[in-house]
């Protein structure tokens, strides 16, 4: 062989002797990688595990998917190849037995509010498609009931009176076509139309001064114009002082400036001057109303949303159908009917369908209903029995999205798949893991490699392989430091993961619990969603721990009432909270804190550098240099956002995204300044010979060591390490954070700010993406707030969490109807002793009741 085809072959990671069973790496130096190199079997479950920050995700999404990837685009056509641009290789020497992979991550399934996990996991095709094949109508002249199957292909009328019937066929029973659409709402449910009440605030104050809350202070804003003209030619046109309070003002005036002055036309001054114009006013509600339907932008249109109101469509019934559509039933239920019941109800449905079904219609509908049938099954297996088909996309959490996507793959027949999952067991309740694991095991025996980043206990232990990278995190990581059976990694000295497993180490849950405090923080009659008129209590300076199955409403008592409710007592927020009856006990507080795990942006501009504050900081170190005093380069020219000093090329991004027409679009690195972000001349500008892109190039630990001089920007880098957030990059790109990761940049934002009162800190399962490791570093920043005398009200599933906690809120039993009340309030024992807590049962199985009673 020549030495250039064997260079070629070591470039591609073509193996010219390949080991069909097995996926080869080596040579991986990607990110903190330190040259690894391993041995995947494939056909197997194998799970990555190590500390957060430790090189698994890179291992796993940035060279097995990312090269899996990349070398299917290259097999692609020239012409095509052109519409994706160059994919960078992953760093690596050498790959081989890759085969066609497919990542499952934990991001939001979809944007758009028409997809729902019907149409996700095409459940809503088939049921489309079998109301148009056996589904029943009835005639609304005569009543007759009319089999929609038997006048398909005949006289579209009734055979009875013989009046027209429209036929329909599977796409009239879809909302997102003009066929199948409710005419009045288009296919939303809901109609939308400016509320005056959220419309105008104070009435005793004129419009300049903020009567109109769109406008705000016109005054303070030195405005005296909207988006249709001057207002004071409006006011002078109807003889009106244009500092009269809005409820002085004649309500023919009011409805002019809302509504507009219809036929009647005002003379304005033409913008270029010398003649005038002679046009109507359009009126607020009128502007505001063409504003939100024609923007593209969904920022802007929960800008004016906020001044709107949302009513089911008085048409549909907030179905989204069509009157014709809505006449169909099988069974006696509508599609509609049919998609807004829970997973577990949509079983029991289609089973006595199947049933029940005449023999004469049967063999057309028996291959739908069981494709229909299996689909569901998936979709109840991975832990989601609680969920409606009608659920919108946009409001799933990261871990339903993931396993609503994992069911709609077991439902296919592809097999050789390399399927790659992040965390599926987030937001999953002990009890539901078990169904996950068998999903997980079926996917393998389809003869599919299934390679999983997890850390739940329960899932390694039956894992085929496990792969733990560390030892910690960052420059400290990048390491394979055992891998083999469950067994092998128990017995590795070496393994901080093993010590875990094999109880060596434990997570230290002894937690500073205010308990001889007998102050509450009570919320009564909350019923929103699946809620049952929900009384609950939450100790003040005190761990309080939410937890339940799936679905039992955990999410809808804290983030959707209490949080927006103590944000409008507390931090003087307007958030519209209607179902609940009474709160107490809010007066011991001063201010709510909502860690979420939401991005801390959505663009490669965002970074935990700018979001924690600490790079405007940085940047005055940059600017008060003598080089950038005799450059004249000032502050902005340290921002990638500011045009004085930024890439013009990818104008600051690093990347330059491309779209893929059939796959989701890709980032690539910018040619011109090769991702350092900056013009050349900025970069010239160093500190101990390091300029502003080498600084966002550096990880916290490293940043902290570098910026120990300057005590402010050394403080905030010392709390995210506190966090445990040290492996991360001050410039690396917020769309690359992982939600856990994304919580916790939050959190080192507020313990970097002086405290200021008595806060309750509201987090949404904060174990997420965390190792053992990590978990105890967690509980001991936990550990600090109690101690300062703040309050902590945390959704949670880690049993390690649970157990630190001082206070208990079980809810369940069950998920979605079957759920929304609180089994048992109170310490871990009450919720142990409960025989109705699943939390209870789970506890009881981890460990002994001598450890868990602690006096």
């Amino acid at each position: 062989m020549s030495t250039k085809l064997r260079e070629l072959i070591i470039n591609e990671g073509i193996n010219e002797e390949s080991e069909d069973n097995m996926i080869v790496i080596k040579g991986a130096k990607h990110h903190n990688l330190k040259n690894v190199s391993l041995k995947l079997p494939k056909n197997k479950l194998i799970v990555f595990t190590g500390v957060s920050g430790s090189g698994k995700s890179t291992l796993v999404f940035d060279i097995i998917h990312a090269e899996a990837q990349r070398r299917f685009i290259k097999g692609l056509s020239t012409f095509a190849k052109r519409s994706v641009g160059k994919i960078e290789k992953p760093k690596v020497e050498y790959i081989s037995g890759l085969t066609p992979s497919l990542a499952i991550e934990q991001k939001s399934v979809s944007s758009n509010p028409r997809s729902t996990v019907g149409t996700l996991t095409e459940i809503s095709d088939y049921l489309r498609l079998l109301y148009s094949r056996i589904g029943i109508r009835t005639c609304e002249n005569c009543k007759t009931e009319i089999k929609t199957l038997l006048y398909k292909n005949k006289k579209s009328e009734c055979p009875n009176c013989h009046t027209f019937i429209k036929p329909l066929m599977s796409a009239h029973f879809s909302s997102n076509t003009p066929q199948g659409m409710c005419p009045h709402c288009k296919g939303l449910g809901v109609t939308q139309k400016v509320d005056l009440k959220l419309l105008i605030g104070d009435e005793s104050l004129s419009i300049l001064d903020g009567a109109i809350n769109w406008f705000g202070n016109l005054r303070e804003n030195n405005k005296t114009t909207w988006p249709t003209g001057p207002l004071d030619i409006v006011f002078d046109h109807y003889n009106l002082d244009i500092e009269t309070p809005w409820r002085d003002l004649p309500k023919s005036f009011q409805d002019v400036i809302l509504y507009g002055s219809g036929e009647e036309k005002l003379e304005y001054p033409s913008i270029m001057g010398g003649k005038t114009t002679l046009k109507p006013v359009k009126g607020i509600v009128t502007e505001l109303t063409r504003l939100y339907y024609e923007t593209d932008s969904e920022v802007t249109r929960k800008k004016y949303a906020q001044f709107m109101s949302f009513n089911t469509c008085s048409v549909c019934k907030g179905t989204k159908l069509s009157k014709e559509a809505n006449s169909v039933r099988i069974g006696k239920r509508t599609i509609s009917e049919v998609s807004s019941m829970s997973v577990r109800e949509a079983i029991s449905f289609i089973k006595d369908v199947y049933e029940h079904v005449p023999n004469s219609i049967f063999k057309m509908s028996e291959e739908i209903i069981l494709e229909i049938y299996k689909r569901l099954s998936f979709l109840n297996d991975v832990g989601l029995h609680y969920l409606s088909l009608n659920r919108s996309a946009p409001t799933l959490s990261g871990g339903e999205g993931q396993r609503v996507r994992l069911a709609a793959q077991l439902s296919s027949e592809i097999t050789g798949i390399t399927y790659v999952l992040d965390e599926p067991s987030t937001g999953l309740h002990p009890r539901d893991l078990e169904k996950l694991v068998s999903t997980l095991l079926k996917l393998r025996d389809k003869g599919n490699t299934v390679i999983v980043v997890e850390h739940d206990e329960e899932i390694m232990k039956h894992a085929d392989y496990i792969v733990d990278i560390g030892p910690y995190a960052g420059i400290l990581g990048g390491e394979i430091i055992a891998q083999g059976s469950l067994a092998a990694i128990k017995n590795n000295s070496n393994s901080l993961t093993g010590k875990y497993l094999s109880k060596t180490l434990k997570v230290n849950d002894t937690m500073y619990n205010n308990l001889e405090n007998n102050r509450f923080l009570t919320i009564k009659g909350a019923d929103l969603n699946n809620l049952r008129s929900v009384t609950a209590n939450f100790r003040l300076n005190t761990l309080n721990a939410v937890t339940g199955v799936s679905g039992s409403g955990k999410s809808s008592l804290i983030s959707r009432t209490l949080k927006p409710l103590l944000e409008n007592l507390l931090n003087k927020a307007d958030n519209k909270v209607e179902h609940y009856s009474e709160i107490l006990g809010y007066e011991d507080l001063d201010k709510v804190i909502n860690v979420s795990q939401e991005p801390i942006g959505r663009t490669p501009r965002s970074n935990p550098a700018t979001y924690i504050g600490v790079f405007d900081k940085i940047r005055k170190v940059f600017a008060n240099t003598k080089y950038a005093k005799e450059h004249h380069m000032s502050f902005d020219y340290f921002s990638f956002n500011s045009v004085k000093g930024r890439c013009p090329y990818c104008e600051g991004q690093g990347q330059i995204k491309i779209e893929m027409h059939f796959l989701p679009d890709v980032w690539i690195e910018c040619d011109e300044c090769g991702g350092r972000r900056f013009k050349e001349e900025v970069l010239k500008n160093e500190i101990n010979g390091k300029n502003i892109a080498d600084v966002l190039d550096m990880d916290a630990n490293e940043a902290s060591e570098f910026f120990k001089d300057y005590k402010d920007i050394h403080l905030i880098l010392e709390v995210l390490k506190e966090v445990g957030l040290g492996y991360i990059k001050l410039g690396q790109s917020a769309t690359t954070l992982s939600g856990g990761e994304a919580q916790r940049v939050k959190l080192a934002k507020e313990l970097s700010r002086k405290a200021k009162g008595k806060t309750v800190y509201i987090f949404d399962e904060p174990t997420n993406g965390l190792h053992f490791h990590d978990v105890s570093q967690l509980l001991v920043i936990f550990d600090k707030l109690l101690r300062s005398g703040h309050t902590l009200i945390v959704i949670e599933h880690n049993l390690d969490v649970i157990k630190a906690a001082g206070w208990i809120v079980d809810m369940g039993p069950e998920g979605g109807k079957d759920g929304g009340k609180v089994i048992v309030e109170g310490t871990l024992k009450d919720v142990i002793d409960s025989k109705e807590s699943f939390t209870g049962r789970a506890v009881k199985q981890t460990e002994s009741m001598k450890n868990l009673i602690r006096c």
